[in-house]
């Protein structure tokens, strides 16, 4: 993890790698992580009450989650939209 004022972001042997960035607010947590759009996982996100949006200019998919809970309920499908972006930045969990 690297952390700056604003985000926390990843890095790679000091080499940052900010396929995935976190922005902690006083109530809830964004996600934010690069991806092509993919009308699947956001319609299943709204299925699921997950407040999932994507911005086309930038790819780039925000999530927002209101507590700790909301991450090990959907634990799987958050998951899954992380793989997403590593498969976009060809990155691998090594």
């Amino acid at each position: 993890l690297k952390y700056t004022k604003f985000y926390i972001g990843m890095a790679k042997d000091g080499v940052a790698k900010n396929f995935l960035r976190f922005q902690p607010k006083k109530n809830w947590l964004y996600v934010i992580y690069k991806g092509n759009e993919d009308d699947d996982s956001l319609t299943k996100a709204e299925d699921l009450g997950l407040d999932l949006t994507y911005n086309a200019r930038w790819k780039l998919y925000n999530l927002k989650l209101e507590d700790y809970s909301h991450y090990t309920k959907h634990k799987e499908f958050i998951d899954g939209l992380v793989r997403g972006s590593m498969d976009y930045f060809n990155l691998s969990l090594q």
